[in-house]
């Protein structure tokens, strides 16, 4: 007995001999396309924008294009663990996204540091009477009337943002008047300067590197108890599925990238006080180091 072709594969040969092999060829190519594309998570601050650029640079030496999924920490951590992005720029451990690490450690891998040794901690200006030297004296009441109790951060879910309220928390800082407030990227980078015009006492939280660090006279606070957490490598991450099956060249190229924290600070503060596009100012400081980029990449 002869089995008669159903209806759908009917259907399915006239359109394949509608579409011919040019539109396959077509197909295999947007294929190929894609494979070689990755999507980078990015976070809304200059620093990340800055170790995008490299992401993107030696990928692109890898023969890889950069497309960007930009958001806040809460989102971009879900979206990296379920697959919708390939790589984030920038996941601080043991201390900084320590909660985000612990709750997606299955779905994400680290790859290499891009910085050793970066730390969070609060900062007071230079001018703040100089027996200001740990976050204790932020605890005498005498000494908290003379600052102004709204300590500026960003977003809520950042480590800055959690972090800084557990320090108020921790030393009794919320006593004597003092409160966290989240606010936007660019209203936290403003607060500092206009304190300092104003010569307004101020605890700013802050961490290394970071440009303000550069471009303001500030002192970090010492912060016994250790809330913040210590010096801390910041990595790359990336989703683990997509490892897995990535071209083992490109994962090691990106693997081999690594900043000074001196030079993240001059970086950073090329970009936010001189006006370049963190691609130009990373392309002027590859350019300044012959052979550094041929070494992530070889």
């Amino acid at each position: 007995m002869t089995r008669r072709p159903s209806a759908m594969a009917t259907a399915l040969a006239a359109a394949l001999a509608v579409v011919g092999p040019a539109s396959a060829e077509t197909a295999a190519a947007a294929s190929t396309d894609a494979d070689k594309t990755i999507t980078v998570a990015r976070l809304p601050l200059s620093m990340y924008s800055i170790n995008a650029a490299f992401v993107e640079i030696v990928a692109e030496e890898e023969g890889f294009s950069v497309t960007y999924l930009d958001g806040v920490h809460p989102d971009l951590f879900p979206a990296l663990a379920n697959g919708e992005a390939d790589i984030l720029t920038s996941i601080w451990l043991p201390y900084g996204h320590d909660t985000y690490w612990e709750a997606h450690k299955d779905e994400i891998i680290t790859l290499g540091a891009i910085f050793q040794n970066g730390v969070s901690f609060f900062v007071v200006p230079d001018y703040v009477d100089e027996s200001v030297q740990s976050v204790n004296d932020l605890a005498d009441p005498e000494m908290a009337e003379r600052f102004q109790k709204v300590i500026p951060s960003i977003h809520r879910g950042t480590s800055m943002y959690d972090k800084s309220v557990a320090v108020v928390e921790q030393y009794g800082l919320d006593a004597v008047g003092f409160e966290v407030e989240a606010g936007t990227v660019d209203s936290w980078n403003a607060a500092l300067g206009e304190a300092i015009e104003n010569r307004a006492w101020i605890v700013f939280p802050l961490w290394e590197p970071q440009y303000m660090n550069e471009a303001f006279d500030v002192r970090p606070l010492v912060e016994p108890q250790g809330v913040f957490g210590g010096r801390e490598a910041t990595f790359l991450a990336a989703n683990r599925a997509w490892a897995r099956s990535a071209d083992p060249a490109l994962l090691s190229a990106l693997s081999r990238i690594n900043v000074s924290l001196e030079d993240l600070n001059r970086l950073d503060y090329q970009v936010n006080v001189e006006g370049m596009a963190p691609r130009a100012a990373v392309e002027a400081y590859l350019e300044a180091r012959p052979g550094l980029l041929e070494r992530w990449t070889d």
